[in-house]
């Protein structure tokens, strides 16, 4: 059995324990109503037109709530929120660390230089995944574009299909934040997801499955995930102490109010002297 002490499960990570719940059973409800429509049934077929053009904006359908669900938990990525109101969203200051309300300079912080080299390491690790996911991401558009173009009446099913993998990455995001993620621990190498190097990512590689979709629905939820990671991938290069632990105290392990990273090894998984040890370095 394992030495390590229990740890008392953060407020942050509890809620979003809920939230995760939560997203799964809208995701099961998106899955019930593809199912319905495959069936035949009008109303389920008659929510998936949205995904037709500009039909967002001629009739409410039950997506319009999911598409501002996700339009709201991008806007939590690019403002700028206060300590409190981020508990209250249960955001985690993993994706907040961009700005310069949660950055706290660190004792003996590297010189930039420094930070830039850790900076080089990390985006060559990045770009690496990106192109992984680029090539995944060109291969699931292309196949969905060759069967439509040999069996264009299945257009709109092809389409469906598109959006329900994105609705399925929306539901699995958050296993990477709180059970296990792949990318951490294949591409990444971080300790725990708030130093991740590739944070505010996640719209956008949840929404470019829906690349080959065109209509307003999916092509303004991938812009705006493209937006949020520009803006990461700019203030990145701007202001990289604001990104590593080694020069912002406020995402240090001693310093932590999110506990995401207890399953991956990190202070709050440690035995308490080991823990200590590094709390004093």
């Amino acid at each position: 059995m394992s030495n390590r002490p229990r740890t008392k499960m953060s407020k942050l990570r509890k809620g979003q324990l809920h939230i995760f719940i939560l997203r799964l059973c809208i995701y099961v409800a998106t899955i019930v109503i593809f199912i319905l429509s495959l069936c035949g049934n009008q109303w389920a077929e008659e929510q998936f037109e949205i995904l037709k053009g500009f039909n967002f904006f001629t009739k409410f359908s039950v997506f319009h709530i999911l598409w501002g669900i996700w339009v709201y938990c991008m806007l939590c990525q690019i403002i700028p929120l206060p300590g409190k109101f981020r508990m209250i969203n249960k955001i985690s200051i993993g994706s907040q660390k961009l700005f310069k309300t949660h950055y706290k300079e660190a004792p003996n912080r590297p010189s930039r230089k420094e930070l830039m080299k850790e900076y080089w390491k990390m985006t060559k690790r990045g770009l690496v995944l990106l192109a992984v996911w680029v090539s995944a991401i060109a291969l699931i558009s292309g196949t969905k574009l060759i069967l439509q173009y040999f069996m264009p009446e299945h257009t709109h099913l092809l389409n469906k299909c598109l959006f329900m993998l994105s609705a399925t990455f929306y539901a699995c995001d958050l296993i990477c934040g709180l059970f296990w993620c792949p990318f951490r621990t294949f591409f990444m190498k971080h300790r725990c997801c708030v130093n991740c190097r590739m944070f505010n990512w996640d719209h956008m590689m949840m929404f470019t499955p829906m690349t080959a979709l065109p209509s307003f629905f999916s092509w303004s939820l991938l812009g705006m995930g493209l937006f949020v990671m520009f803006l990461w991938e700019l203030m990145l290069l701007i202001h990289p102490e604001r990104f590593f632990e080694s020069s912002n105290a406020n995402i240090k392990c001693a310093n932590c109010t999110d506990r995401r990273c207890a399953k991956f090894g990190g202070m709050h998984a440690l035995p308490h002297k080991q823990a200590n040890n590094e709390q004093n370095h």
